[in-house]
């Protein structure tokens, strides 16, 4: 768990990437459910989404997190 962390840390690799996550943790204040799709292998995404859970914002609002995956093929 702290090398996700840590991990999650090193991936806001800007002042605007860490405010677009600190943006997407606040929807959970307002929204029960929140949805991110995402690109499968899509590395920015991938690192916002590091950047994310790294945020404190989340870290207070957040108790249950749901990740679909799955390989394409199984995807059908």
């Amino acid at each position: 768990m702290i090398q996700l962390v840590a991990a999650a840390f090193l991936a806001c690799s800007s002042p605007a990437q860490a405010s677009a996550a600190d943006s997407m943790a606040a929807l959970f204040e307002a929204h029960r459910f929140v949805f991110i799709g995402s690109t499968h292998g899509d590395e920015k995404i991938h690192k916002f989404l590091l950047c994310l859970l790294a945020r404190p914002g989340l870290q207070r609002q957040v108790t249950d997190l749901v990740v679909e995956w799955a390989s394409p093929v199984h995807q059908r």
